[in-house]
């Protein structure tokens, strides 16, 4: 298992249905794969929807996410699938709980190098369904955009990204909720989140990457 990490909440609320979010932490793990389990950082309240944004890099294709018992779906995501060297991946699962897990365990087709996950909870939110989602991947780009449709105020988003490099991912559109370079100094993962203001009912999403041209990609979702 991973060391718990990057501990710092973030909530709102707006609108009439007083939708709020909170970013828990991330945790990394540079052991190889296929599987692995990521013990849940605390603070995750008892009945809210959970949020679980993942990626690997070199694991093939991210096949499912269990724990406590609860059903967890795959809402978003984007990368390469393929052998252990060169599957990389992004992933946003969401499941309804009632109480946290201790763990959770990110399954994929291959064994690899390193995986990470971050965590969210979402309450007074009107459905488990996101409101919409998008994905997008290249290799050899330091840059990746996302663009989250039918949106209104109040609104809560969030995007993962990978990066095959060793390097800082900026975020705008997002608050960058944390950023981690492997132990082994060779992947990059991070995730932002924020409510979506009113105006448009479009937000795009574009992560930077500061390190040398990789394959990169990112996953977003928002909810109502």
């Amino acid at each position: 298992m991973g060391a718990v990490a990057g501990m710092m909440g973030l909530t709102a609320t707006l609108g009439a249905a007083s939708i709020e979010f909170a970013y828990r932490g991330f945790v990394s793990d540079a052991s190889n794969g296929p599987n692995y389990t990521f013990t849940v950082p605390s603070g995750v309240p008892s009945n809210c929807l959970m949020i679980v944004a993942a990626g690997h890099e070199d694991c093939g294709e991210i096949q499912s996410l269990t724990g406590g018992g609860y059903t967890w779906t795959l809402v978003a995501r984007s990368g390469r699938t393929g052998t252990a060297s060169n599957g990389d991946e992004c992933a946003i699962f969401a499941a309804e709980i009632t109480t946290p897990p201790s763990s959770v365990t990110l399954s994929n087709d291959n064994s690899g190098l390193r995986a990470n996950a971050s965590f969210y909870s979402i309450i007074n939110h009107s459905s488990a369904t996101p409101v919409s989602t998008d994905g997008n991947n290249s290799s050899n780009v330091t840059t990746r955009t996302a663009t989250l449709n039918n949106l209104q105020g109040g609104d809560v988003m969030i995007a993962y990204t990978l990066q095959a490099e060793p390097g800082v991912i900026t975020y705008s559109g997002l608050t960058r909720d944390f950023n981690d370079t492997t132990t082994e100094n060779n992947s990059t993962f991070s995730s932002g989140s924020d409510y979506k203001t009113a105006g448009s009912n479009s937000q795009t999403i574009t992560t930077t990457f500061d390190g040398g041209n990789d394959f990169m990609c990112i996953a977003a979702a928002a909810w109502r």
